[in-house]
């Protein structure tokens, strides 16, 4: 499970009330407006830590049964107005520590209708909300049945994990190597079993740094020569949840960090970065820095791309045992992966 939005980190705070009107905040390459149509009413609108510091997200109405919408989209791409989440990978909202009065919170997908309600309660506050799978561009938060002054706090979204390489990454081709970045539509890779396959898609999915946590979202960097026999030809950095092959086994990336030669970049860019993933006509081992690594599958989920819609259709995964977990990695591989050196 991966950040999507952290509004602890949100940058520059907004505090505001508003009667009738809107309130937009933006931070770390994300805006966030939120608007209500009640225009008799006094409500107060805070993102980010100052002026109140335990609310890092907070509505107040002071009238009860009026709504607000929650709308955000990316300013880099700004007709990417959507988060997204899959059946494994579900949409989460982590509540704020205080909650009075009763809210019904509602998802807007991008036609506009609204569903999956849920009631948000006081003896709810602080815990995590089990969205579900859908497609949204905005949240309608409405209190009803509850005190003249209606409180509701929110710390962050939860949402896809993060499946892909970082810019600069070598993958071996028909001919020669190409950056994953350079890779479009009908080139030709080669396979970790010598075959020669043609690319259907290339995702990108770009990550706002200041709106995240690293633990994450940072790639896991392995080091060049770290897995033995002079592999990865150089350093290769994946996303955590990112397989690579190891023994007829798939281990997530994140599995293998043995804080030396295997580790999670501290630091990204703080403008942000951005992850590319390759998909074929099946779930394929690509040779990326020579190491056997997973192409693409639909469980990732295609929507959160920012070019999801640029293809269809559906990818299973490859009949192979998966490890998350780094207690779950064999031994062997374990004692093999430790004895190795960082090449010069």
């Amino acid at each position: 499970m991966a950040l999507l939005f952290d509004f602890n980190n949100g940058g520059a705070s907004v505090s505001s009330a508003i009667s009738g009107g809107t309130v937009t905040n933006t931070a770390g390459g994300v805006t966030f407006t939120v608007s209500t149509t009640n225009a008799g009413a006094n409500h107060h609108i805070f993102f980010g830590n100052s002026g109140q510091p335990t609310f890092p997200f907070s509505l107040t109405d002071f009238t009860t049964d009026d709504a607000f919408t929650l709308t955000f989209k990316s300013t880099a791409n700004t007709a990417n107005a959507t988060i997204s989440a899959t059946a494994s990978n579900p949409f989460l909202i982590q509540l704020g520590s205080t909650i009075s009065g009763t809210w019904k919170l509602s998802l807007q997908t991008t036609g506009g209708a609204t569903n999956h309600v849920v009631n948000l309660i006081s003896a709810m506050a602080g815990g995590l909300v089990n969205l579900g799978t859908q497609k949204i561009n905005g949240i309608i938060f409405t209190s009803y049945n509850g005190p003249a002054q209606a409180i509701l706090t929110m710390n962050a979204f939860y949402g896809k994990a993060l499946n892909c390489f970082t810019k600069g990454t070598q993958i071996s081709m028909t001919e020669g190597t190409k950056l994953v970045e350079d890779i479009t539509k009908g080139d030709m890779v080669k396979t970790a079993d010598g075959r020669d396959v043609a690319v259907t898609w290339v995702g990108k999915q770009r990550v706002e740094t200041k709106l995240a946590r690293p633990r994450e979202v940072n790639p896991i960097r392995i080091s060049a020569g770290a897995l033995g026999n002079g592999l990865p030809k150089n350093n290769l950095e994946v996303s955590p949840d990112h397989a690579l092959e190891f023994d007829g086994i798939l281990i997530n990336a994140g599995a293998l960090v043995n804080d030396t030669t295997i580790y999670q970049v501290a630091e990204m860019p703080k403008d942000g970065f951005t992850y590319y993933h390759i998909e074929t006509e099946a779930h394929e081992l690509l040779l990326a820095e020579g190491v056997p690594a997973e192409s693409f599958i639909d469980y990732a989920g295609r929507d959160s791309f920012e070019n999801g819609d640029e293809a269809t259709g559906h990818i299973a995964e490859m009949p192979l045992l998966r490890i998350s977990s780094t207690r779950l990695v064999p031994d062997e591989i374990k004692t093999r992966l430790a004895g190795k050196t960082i090449a010069a």
